[in-house]
């Protein structure tokens, strides 16, 4: 595992397909093109960088189990992005701006909005993520059942309310 070499190429020629999908995607998605040039390179990166390791001699690696969770990742993320997409667009459109309203009112709505698009996302997210049976998702239940246990037991009168 004395190679640097391939991965520094990896990251040149990421770097590369970063720049070009931000300039691709400028016209359409104008400054949210950064941030989905930025997962979309990355997520490359990791897949390259995943199939070079594979066909490395001497390295155990549990290929089916990391490529599963991989694929996993990406429907839960892929769901998010579209809730977040959909409903950012309903949001924008059913909270009214009236033409006399301030910047300050104006930036709360679109606060509001943002903050009911991103929360159905990570609602989106965490739904997928058990649904496909991720064991971060089972692990993170797991421990918010077990707090809540163990909250009921330092106060019995919680039980009733």
């Amino acid at each position: 595992m004395k190679d640097t070499r391939t991965p520094v190429i990896v990251g040149v020629l990421i770097l590369l397909v970063h720049v070009s999908l931000i300039l691709s995607l400028r016209a359409t998605l104008q400054h949210n093109s950064i941030a989905l040039a930025y997962s979309l390179s990355k997520s490359l990166k990791v897949v390259i960088l995943l199939v070079l390791l594979m066909q490395w001699k001497g390295f155990d690696l549990q290929a089916r189990k990391n490529l599963m969770f991989l694929v996993k990742l990406l429907v839960c993320a892929a769901l998010m992005a579209g809730v977040v997409y959909f409903t950012w667009g309903w949001l924008s459109g059913q909270i009214p701006i009236p033409h006399e309203l301030g910047k300050l009112q104006k930036a709360l709505r679109l606060a509001l909005a943002l903050g009911g698009a991103v929360f159905a996302g990570m609602v989106s997210y965490a739904a997928g993520a058990l649904l496909l049976g991720m064991d971060e998702a089972r692990y993170f239940v797991a421990r918010l059942r077990r707090n809540r246990t163990a909250l009921h037991a330092e106060n019995p009168d919680r039980r009733n309310s």
